[in-house]
């Protein structure tokens, strides 16, 4: 990519439309939003507060998190592992 105009991507190739763009620049689960200050019920904090005081990173289903009302995940914390069927 060279540079992004209006609605079009601009590469060395030509321009593309683009209705979406998504950056992505690597994930690091050990400080999965880190940098975001989430507060939850009485003001604590997610990553800094309920986390750390659980020992870990850990949501419901990989997209809730107990006493974040309102706040929720497309892809949390332990969405990669799988059952295993007994």
């Amino acid at each position: 990519m060279v540079e992004i105009k209006g609605d079009k991507v601009v590469t060395t190739e030509g321009e593309f439309e683009a209705d979406t763009l998504i950056f992505a620049t690597g994930f690091q689960v050990s400080s999965y939003l880190e940098n975001l200050d989430i507060k939850g019920e009485n003001g604590v904090s997610l990553h800094h507060g309920y986390w750390k005081n659980v020992g870990d990173i850990k949501t419901y289903w990989g997209t809730t998190v107990p006493n974040f009302p309102n706040f929720f995940t497309m892809l949390g914390p332990n969405t990669g592992k799988r059952k295993k069927n007994n």
